[in-house]
């Protein structure tokens, strides 16, 4: 036994020099990261096995890892080589046409779309509706809309592509499109009355709100079903007639009786028009009788937080377990928790969250960096945002994220290259002109170029209010108070976001109106009392 223990321990088998690791090590490489927790490895493991593979099923589960876990760059390559390999599979095109729409490649998407749908025979009108709820908020509403043309193109004359056509070009603001879409419908299918409303909901997006609703009410004459109504009340505070649609929402309630559909659209209108004794009375009577329990609870949770009432607000957002609103809970819980001073303690608990369900890490990276920006916590943001590039490397929002936050923290050439190298990307991104105006701006730096950056945002959306902001905040630096003026309470009155009551307030104190100026702010501060812009805006203009 002795002399056992004196052998020389056997080598283990080593690997000759020019061994190249194959699919199974790949696999097996992804599968311990997977134990450990470390996510984007599993992912980068598995694309390698899947290219490595000619198995369909490794590309099949690699892509699908990907893509529940938010990996977009991996979940691409490994639904492109499950195509490869299985090229009749329709699960497989389906998947990366989502995925090419992400990319915003309506041609490619609708190839892929095209091949995982049953036979043009098969389908029915609403397949067609089914298709844009299905392809909508993957990619920009143009894609889905250049996506949905090729089908009406393709099809036509076909009543339920035309009206899926003019569903897309509602959400994507073309509205002529959208009434042409709704005609041709109706032309096919004079008695559907899905396209007649579509037709109405055409005539608003054009402008022509009294045509719009004048549609609504001779449809409402031949059919007053539940849905018929409650459409021509989302028409209502589409025309800004909010009140009237709230009205009317009081007067169905006495006609119908007690519905969880009405109580929830007066409820959410109440909400949006902070008529905050409605909308807990809905909200509360929606929890009570067990219909849309998580919005009910997410909206009582958010007016209890808008009061300071936060305890009662952790106790809301704590009861949603599942559905849309689950990681919004978390976000606001975590919020809350930052607002009365424990900042850690709400990293942490999205950290927690994190653990239960990392299939939502792309989503809770990206809060986190969000909440250590607006704490001035820059290293920890930046950190963030590099572990919610990983699952998307080249989502726009999060770039201009991390340009706004080397901005912050100092690093104002670092923020203009990657502005610049947006632009370079997408040169009529709204967003990212708009950004790069502004930091020009803020800075004093090349105000001609930041006025035509700026003005080209405005150009697309003229009622933004945080472009507004900007050009407001652009002439206030050039020395233009009066025109600033016009553009922030443009902006504020549309939007009373912390940052444009500070730029708000600091013209009106330029302006001589100190008095005005501090009730702005302290409005906002009741608000949004841990903004750090607005907090440092009311620093330097503090009276000794």
């Amino acid at each position: 036994m002795l002399a056992a223990c004196t052998q020389p321990a056997e080598k283990s088998a080593e690997r000759p020099p020019d061994y190249v690791p194959d699919a199974d090590y790949h696999i097996l490489m992804g599968e311990v990261a997977l134990q450990r927790g470390d996510y984007p490895v599993t992912a980068q493991e598995f694309a390698e096995a899947a290219k490595l593979s000619a198995d369909p099923a490794v590309a099949a589960r690699a892509a699908q890892y990907s893509y529940d876990y938010g990996f977009d760059r991996y979940a691409f390559s490994s639904a492109s080589r499950w195509v490869e390999l299985a090229p009749d599979n329709p699960t497989a095109h389906g998947l990366l046409a989502l995925l090419l729409l992400r990319r915003d490649e309506p041609q490619q998407a609708y190839n892929h779309l095209e091949r995982s749908l049953p036979p043009k025979e098969q389908r029915e009108d609403n397949d067609y509706l089914g298709i844009v709820s299905s392809i909508s908020g993957e990619g920009s509403a143009e894609t889905t809309l250049a996506v949905m043309q090729m089908f009406a193109d393709n099809y036509g004359p076909n009543a339920g592509a035309s009206l899926a056509l003019a569903e897309a070009a509602i959400r994507a603001g073309a509205g002529e499109v959208a009434m042409t879409a709704a005609q041709d419908a109706i032309a096919i299918r004079p008695e559907w009355q899905k396209a007649s409303a579509m037709l109405c909901r055409g005539q608003l997006a054009i402008d022509q709100k009294d045509a719009a609703l004048d549609c609504m009410r001779a449809l409402l004459q031949a059919d007053d079903r539940l849905d018929t109504e409650l459409e021509y009340v989302r028409l209502l505070v589409q025309a800004d007639q909010v009140e009237v649609a709230l009205d009317y929402l009081d007067d169905m309630e006495e006609r119908r009786g007690f519905l969880p559909e009405i109580a929830r659209m007066h409820g959410l209108i109440s909400f949006d028009q902070d008529h905050q004794v409605a909308a807990w009375s809905d909200f509360n009577k929606l929890l009570k009788s067990k219909y849309f329990e998580n919005e009910s609870l997410y909206y009582l949770g958010r007016m209890s937080q808008k009061n300071r009432e936060y305890l009662p607000a952790l106790r809301y957002f704590s009861r949603i377990r599942s559905g849309y609103l689950l990681v919004s809970a978390q976000v606001e819980i975590a919020q809350i928790l930052a607002d009365v001073g424990n900042l850690d303690g709400g990293i942490q608990h999205l950290d927690e969250f994190y653990k239960q369900i990392p299939t939502l890490g792309f989503e809770l990276w990206t809060a986190k960096a969000a909440l250590l920006s607006s704490a001035g916590r820059f290293d920890q943001a930046l950190d963030a945002y590099a572990r919610a590039l990983e699952y998307q490397p080249d989502n726009i929002n999060l770039l201009l994220g991390r340009a706004a936050v080397l901005d912050e923290s100092g690093d104002y050439k670092a923020a203009i290259k990657e502005f610049r190298a947006v632009l370079k990307v997408v040169p009529d991104h709204a967003d990212a002109m708009n950004a790069l105006g502004y930091t020009l701006a803020n800075r004093g730096k090349k105000l001609g170029e930041a006025q035509r950056l700026i003005d080209r945002a405005l150009e697309q959306h003229p009622d933004s209010a945080a472009y507004l902001d900007s050009k407001g905040w652009l002439l206030f630096r050039k020395g233009e108070l009066d025109a600033a003026e016009t553009y922030l309470e443009r902006a504020y009155a549309l939007d009373e976001n912390p940052e444009i009551a500070a730029h708000l307030g600091e013209l009106m104190w330029a302006q001589g109106r100190d008095g005005e100026a501090s009730i702005i702010w302290m409005l906002a501060l009741e608000t949004h009392p841990t903004d750090r812009a607005l907090i440092n805006t009311i620093e330097r203009f503090r009276q000794p």
